[in-house]
């Protein structure tokens, strides 16, 4: 929960587009991890695969459309970053009761092994497959003179 209060408070101290949509795949990595270890392994995969789906379209649009500038970051937001993460690693309390944290974690093992099973293995291979096929057409069918929405040099 820290890491993302963390993370919000970066997101809005940046202005950079890229370094935002960096940021925002970043906390959609966690939160499809938390929901994974929570619920099902397959919800935090969807949701991971649908957003950053979507959140690549939107990268490829922002990385076409602004100038090539340097990210300079200004020593006030290092100076801050820097100080709020150690506070918060100061303020992080050591885990109070190891044997709940190690027996959750252990379910949490058990929960994700229920995504690659040996009965699902070759649907899931066959789907990569799939998948790596699908990519090598879409590449050999675009035309690399029509693709990016800005001209070439």
């Amino acid at each position: 929960m820290k890491i993302m209060l963390l993370m919000s408070t970066m997101f809005n101290l940046s202005m950079h587009p890229l370094i935002l949509v960096i940021m925002l795949l970043m906390k959609t990595l966690l939160i499809s991890t938390l929901i994974s270890a929570w619920q099902s392994a397959w919800i935090g995969m969807i949701l991971f695969i649908i957003f950053s789906g979507g959140m690549l379209v939107v990268f490829i649009y922002i990385a076409s459309i602004i100038p090539n500038e340097m990210f300079k970051p200004s020593m006030i937001q290092v100076t801050f970053f820097i100080m709020f993460t150690t506070l918060f690693i100061m303020k992080t309390p050591p885990f109070i009761n190891m044997s709940l944290t190690s027996n959750q974690m252990n379910m949490n093992n058990m929960n994700m092994l229920k995504l690659f099973n040996a009965q699902s293995y070759t649907i899931t291979i066959m789907l990569m497959i799939y998948l790596l096929i699908a990519l090598l057409v879409v590449v050999y069918i675009t035309d690399f003179k029509k693709g990016p929405l800005r001209k070439m040099a």
